[in-house]
């Protein structure tokens, strides 16, 4: 060893040091891959990646501060520093970042504003040095700082960039870089994911609204003669009433007898047009409450049955045991039962003994709801696809295809479902609804799509 004379053996060991130093990294950095990977699936917003990485890098590798920066709104993109961030020692870089988030960076000013410019992964062995940097006295209270800028970028645009920085010399060797570039790479396909499934949920959203309007539509002729049979007999009362004190009749009796009349005819009109209101509004955010079965059927009934008897249609329902209950959210489960009729009286209109009936069965912990009519089932063809958005067998602008799909979707997001019974005598779908939710998930959340 002496044979390496001027400090040569010292400069040896210091350069194994750094490149072990450096496999280290790449190590940790390699890690902090697998690991992302594994709890990202647990994640169910962009934000929560995002701060994932950040803690996962302060923790598997040592940097030493981190930030998040996302691209503000506007017609010049500019990065703004967010509330979260991350340090190992606090109160050594509290300064740093207060000046942090004191302002934006445009593109290519400091490291951050580099990565918004390239899209690339982008390092500095020394922060203060950077061009255009608005940090500077807060470093001059730092040793140099090693810095790297991960931009995150969803459809080929930039939409965040994580800055981490460690008093380590550190500077972008290929293998290193690599490492890195394939945390921005994967965190990238992960912030698409999520956006993509709340785009989703968005749709899905306005699919259920568009499927409640056109099942409101098919019953707003019905509903409306319906209120107009307790509007007449309200009049003719009140007429009725008139006539009597002008003749003055004192018969308390057949006073109120009148007035009884007139309350029986308020209260129905009124029923009609809360049940209205009631599958009318969008009760996707309702917690789940505890309803009786026969009310959410008397509900359903209700707002049908002039349609079905206008097209001469007979509908059977049940005497439901007023002590059988759900959690559920009742306008939805109401909307679902609403649409199996509503595609029963088209499927069988005009057809000779033409039926529905309802039957309700109950089950260890669920009930199931069975609607069937007077048809005589739907071809195998027809029943491998009809599930699916947007397929119908109605012709054009009278269906839109989005009923059944719908439908099972909101059951499916009360813990149940909605299936079609293949080896029924006559056409038979089956809605089946927990007795009580156990951690169920919302409608936009539901499990599966058509």
């Amino acid at each position: 060893m002496k044979l390496n004379r001027g400090g040569g053996v010292d400069l040896v060991q210091e350069q194994l040091e750094a490149t072990q130093a450096q496999l280290e990294w790449e190590r940790r950095g390699t890690d902090l891959n697998g690991e992302l990977l594994r709890s990202a699936a647990d994640s169910s917003e962009e934000d929560t990646v995002y701060d994932l990485i950040l803690r996962l890098a302060l923790s598997e590798l040592p940097w030493e501060v981190g930030h998040v920066l996302k691209v503000a709104d506007g017609e010049r993109p500019a990065l703004c520093p967010t509330s979260a961030w991350g340090a190992t020692s606090a109160a050594g870089f509290q300064a740093f970042h207060e000046e942090t988030i004191r302002g934006t960076f445009a593109p290519g000013q400091d490291l951050p504003g580099r990565a918004l410019a390239t899209g690339k992964v982008e390092w500095s062995t020394d922060l203060a040095t950077v061009s255009g940097s608005q940090r500077g006295d807060s470093l001059k209270m730092i040793p140099p700082l090693s810095a790297i800028a991960i931009p995150i970028a969803v459809e080929g645009k930039v939409v965040a960039v994580l800055e981490f920085c460690s008093r380590a010399l550190l500077g972008a060797t290929g293998d290193l870089n690599r490492v890195f570039e394939v945390v921005a790479l994967q965190a990238s396909m992960l912030v698409s994911s999520k956006r993509a499934c709340l785009r989703e949920e968005q749709h899905r959203g306005i699919l259920a609204s568009a499927a409640r309007l056109v099942t409101i539509g098919e019953i707003t002729a019905g509903v409306g003669h319906e209120i107009k049979n307790p509007l007449s007999s309200i009049a003719l009362t009140t007429e009725v009433l008139k006539r009597m004190v002008q003749g003055g009749v004192r018969d308390t009796g057949t006073l109120l007898e009148q007035i009884e009349r007139l309350e029986s005819s308020i209260a129905r009109a009124n029923r009609i047009v809360t049940d209205l209101q009631s599958i009318s509004r969008d009760a996707s955010n309702d917690p789940f409450a505890p309803e009786k079965v026969s009310d959410i059927i008397a509900e359903t009934v209700g707002l049908c049955s002039a349609r079905l008897r206008r097209s001469r249609i007979e509908l059977l329902v049940p005497a439901i045991p007023s002590e059988w209950s759900t959690e559920c959210r009742s306008s939805q489960v109401s909307q679902v039962l609403l649409n199996l009729i509503s595609n029963s009286h088209d499927a069988i209109e005009g057809s000779q003994g033409a039926w529905i009936r309802m039957e309700v069965s109950e089950g260890e912990d669920a009930y199931e709801i069975s609607v069937i009519d007077s048809g005589h089932g739907v071809a195998p063809e027809v029943a491998a696809k009809m599930m699916t958005g947007f397929f119908t067998t109605k012709p054009p602008g009278k269906g839109t295809g989005l009923g059944l799909s719908i439908s099972r979707e909101l059951m499916r997001s009360h813990g149940g479902d909605l299936r079609y019974e293949t080896g029924a005598r006559n056409t038979t779908f089956v809605a089946r609804i927990p007795k009580r939710q156990g951690g169920v998930r919302s409608a936009s959340n539901a499990a599966e799509h058509a």
